[in-house]
């Protein structure tokens, strides 16, 4: 096992060096023009066909991840090794996102995506991972910063705020979190 894990981070570690040295002899100094910020795949490739289609976010997301426990035991309840049964569980979790957002001037906003999360062979029952397809975000943002100072986004939303503990999305889980809310943002030169 430490073998393993020796390994693989070698080989991470040669794969990051690589992508910094690649990146170091590609950019030399006052050559390369800073690269436009993309909009994502689907939203560049609608934008080249029709200029009408700068208005609308399209994109999605896909995640899978390996997960593996050995010599688990559940806190403040069940242990396995003091039962008899496996102490191990390996199962893959995966993650599909699908949004779709329309901003037809600079002061309007809709927005909707949904979320499906499952894991395969996972031996935990209820199944903590699992939540077939559920609407993840769907909200209205009204203001522009750069017109008013104030700005107000109502309806389910992520919020991520400092280090996540008390208010975040917590994205590194399958689920994430969201929260039905009215948020009013007032933002100026000096402060937000």
């Amino acid at each position: 096992m430490k073998s393993n894990l020796l390994t693989l981070s070698t080989v991470a570690l040669v794969l990051a060096a690589g992508t910094m040295a690649h990146a170091q002899t590609t950019v030399a100094a006052g050559t390369a023009k800073p690269a436009a910020p993309s909009a994502g795949l689907v939203n560049d490739w609608l934008r080249e066909q029709s200029p009408e289609a700068s208005a609308w976010d399209i994109g999605g997301q896909f995640r899978t991840r390996l997960e593996h426990k050995a010599h688990f035991g559940v806190a403040g309840g069940l242990d396995f090794r003091d039962e008899g049964g496996d102490p191990g569980n390996t199962y893959w979790l995966f993650r599909t996102k699908a949004h779709v957002g329309y901003t037809p001037c600079t002061w309007f906003t809709v927005y909707a995506e949904g979320r499906d999360s499952f894991s395969l062979n996972d031996e935990r029952s209820p199944d903590p991972e699992t939540d077939r397809f559920d609407l993840h975000q769907a909200y209205v943002r009204l203001g522009d910063p750069k017109e008013f100072p104030l700005t107000a986004k109502v309806g389910r939303q992520e919020l991520s705020y400092g280090d996540e503990r008390l208010l975040g999305a917590f994205d590194w889980n399958n689920l994430g979190r969201v929260f039905d809310a009215a948020k009013l943002r007032f933002e100026n030169e000096k402060l937000w």
